[in-house]
């Protein structure tokens, strides 16, 4: 078979001086020459969107500045920032995503390369604040790093060419996922027999455990049997693909029709000024429909009845008026570097971005990366409704979005921070996970609780666990252990620790939780211990000034030893000490919880400053007190076990 796949990026770009209709769309790169045979041609995969012009004269539309929605944006509508496994951050550490395209990219260059500083995925990074990746790196369709191709024959500048389509999967797989590493595997030309070679080879890549494939084309007979072009390896981890369903509404493309691939559809989506998720509906071009060939996977019987396979799977933002901001220097010419993506091409990434992460979270939890046909797809099925954002108005113009499972958006768009813990923990044993969350910041010695819950392989709690919960410290920065029962039965699938207490000020401690027989553990996120209410002064440091007058500085601790820098007020000392009883009243203003009396006199019984010992200051500062605070207790600084902080 020989056929030309598209790729399905939907872009908005000042260069087009017109709307042009979409029969005068046509792909610029398509060859001639490449029939499947008498029963059906290849179709380009999805043919641009209209590129309708920014309003004349809005500076905000400008190409030489970002425009679109920020990596930041995305991150907070459908909450990636919020993906925690224990208190490590969701990022994709330890993952690899590779993304399969067309042609040459030159403005894309290898990490390890001298000129990636000034590369498009380095200057998107700064742009936004990004970390670069672990690894970037380019290699042909057969994974050679010295054979790549030439650039997209249709040239630089032309709208909708492979360069923009590479710059936007790259840019937004790292976005989602910034600690993952990324390979581009570059083919040939966009014949599918080039492209389906560089998603085997991508899934053979060490590491790699997402493809990602922002292109396809029209169904035909006997794709069935191209199927496995889109498994696990033998002897590889598990890989997921995930593919575009296309940019045309229905019907929509393969591979996104083949039961071993992700398939995802596009939405329209809004962020409000103050950030978060505002709401979506279906895009009208959102690839989606019925298949002609595929059998229904079993993972759908329970929610369409067609015998056949049915697309997307899931959905994320697409629209190019709702898209997203991409770096194309070799693209941008004269009128800047600058433009804002859609199409399904920009929700591929997004969601290879979740299922990396998840694998991330996957391995912390001692499992292996995730086979996309037989776990992730599954898994996505059976999970609750409240794990998607359910889009229930607009469509493709065919099938509307409603509640549930539909033909435009599928089951929904991602709650990354639900989806991605989910499907880390597919059919592993039961694992611990956070209820309801310690304070991310405490008072030392304030009590405080949190609870733990049972979680079965399904993402609900195991209510018929039998067993307790033990906690330890895992980051202890102030050293002196977590006070409080650190081991409570299980009761309804649930632990609930109360009463527990951290004494020293510090920053990042972490409590781990864990249970027997399997369960995997769990951890909190940090928490951050400031000092109590100031309680007692510390003498640290007294030097004699003349005859009989000492100098004597004091901290204002808790009472746990901790200094209360916050404490800027008086301390005084009232002259009713043992040893300074007919003195007057002495007088020091605090500054960041440290005081000085700078000539304290001593009594007669003192009169020589060669008597000065720790029990005489001691003695001085008895009755020491903070200004409208009341009295305090005094501890000498040759006592041992005081802490500042």
């Amino acid at each position: 078979m020989s056929s030309l796949l598209r790729r399905s990026c939907a872009p908005r770009r000042r260069h087009r001086a017109a709307i042009e209709a979409p029969e005068a769309m046509e792909d610029r790169r398509m060859l001639s020459g490449s029939t499947l045979g008498p029963l059906a041609t290849i179709l380009p995969a999805a043919q641009p969107t209209i590129q309708i012009q920014p309003a004349a004269g809005n500076a905000a539309w400008s190409e030489s500045s970002p425009w679109g929605f920020s990596p930041q944006q995305i991150a907070s509508a459908y909450g990636f920032n919020g993906i925690a496994f224990g208190s490590t951050p969701g990022i994709g550490a330890g993952q690899t995503i590779a993304i399969v395209d067309a042609y040459n990219d030159p403005a894309l260059v290898d990490s390890n390369s001298p000129g990636f500083a000034n590369s498009d995925l380095a200057q998107f990074d700064r742009q936004y604040g990004l970390p670069d990746p672990p690894s970037f790196l380019k290699v042909g369709q057969s994974g050679s790093v010295s054979n790549l191709p030439g650039s997209d024959p249709a040239g630089a500048g032309v709208p909708g060419n492979w360069a923009e389509e590479e710059a936007l999967d790259v840019e937004w797989a790292h976005a989602m996922a910034p600690a993952a590493s990324i390979v581009l595997v570059e083919t040939q030309s966009s014949n599918d027999s080039d492209l389906f070679a560089g998603a085997r080879t991508a899934a053979t890549i060490p590491g790699v455990s997402v493809v990602s494939m922002s292109w396809g084309s029209a169904e035909f007979s006997g794709e069935t049997q191209y199927d496995p072009n889109f498994t696990t390896p033998a002897g590889h981890a598990g890989v997921t693909f995930v593919a575009a369903a296309g940019d045309h509404g229905a019907p929509g493309m393969y591979p996104a029709y083949s039961p071993n691939v992700l398939a995802v559809g596009g939405t329209s989506l809004n962020i409000p000024s103050s950030g978060g998720y505002g709401g979506e509906s279906g895009w009208s071009n959102s690839g989606g429909g019925t298949s002609l060939y595929e059998n229904r996977p079993l993972y759908q019987a329970g929610v369409q009845s067609t015998g056949h396979r049915t697309i997307p799977d899931v959905a994320a933002v697409a629209d190019p008026n709702t898209g997203a901001s991409v770096y194309d220097s070799y693209d941008g010419g004269a009128s800047g570097p600058w433009m804002r993506s859609g199409g399904t091409s920009l929700a591929t990434p997004i969601w290879a971005a979740l299922v990396a992460i998840a694998d991330q979270g996957r391995a912390l939890a001692g499992g292996s990366a995730l086979d996309g046909a037989s776990q992730v797809i599954p898994s996505l099925y059976a999970l609750p409704a409240s794990d998607f954002h359910d889009v229930t108005t607009g469509g493709n113009g065919t099938f509307a979005a409603v509640p549930g499972y539909d033909q435009s958006t599928g089951l929904g768009t991602p709650v990354a921070s639900l989806i991605a813990p989910a499907l880390a923990y597919h059919d592993l044993a039961s694992w611990l996970a956070i209820e309801s969350p310690p304070p991310p910041t405490i008072a030392a010695g304030q009590p405080f609780e949190f609870t733990i819950a049972v979680v079965s392989s399904d993402g609900t709690i195991d209510t018929t666990y039998q067993g307790s919960i033990t906690l330890a410290m895992g980051s202890d920065p102030g050293g002196t252990g977590l006070g409080g029962t650190l081991t409570e039965p299980v009761v309804g699938g649930l632990a609930v620790f109360s009463g527990l207490t951290l004494t020293q000020a510090a920053s990042g401690y972490t409590i781990d939780a864990m249970a027997v027989g399997g369960v995997a553990s769990t951890s909190t996120s940090p928490i951050d211990v400031v000092p109590g209410a100031a309680s007692r002064v510390v003498e640290i440091g007294s030097s004699p000034v003349g005859h009989g007058e000492i100098s004597v500085t004091v901290a204002v601790v808790d009472a746990y030893g901790n200094l209360v820098t916050s404490y800027n007020s008086g301390v005084e000392i009232v002259g009713r000490g043992r040893h300074a009883r007919h003195q007057p009243l002495e007088l020091a203003i605090a500054q960041s919880g440290y005081a000085t009396f700078a000539r304290l006199r001593l009594t007669s019984a003192h009169a020589s400053v060669r008597q000065i010992t720790p029990a005489v200051i001691e003695g001085l500062l008895a009755d020491a007190v903070l200004v409208n605070s009341g009295p305090l207790s005094v501890i000498s600084r040759h006592e041992k076990g005081h802490k500042h902080h």
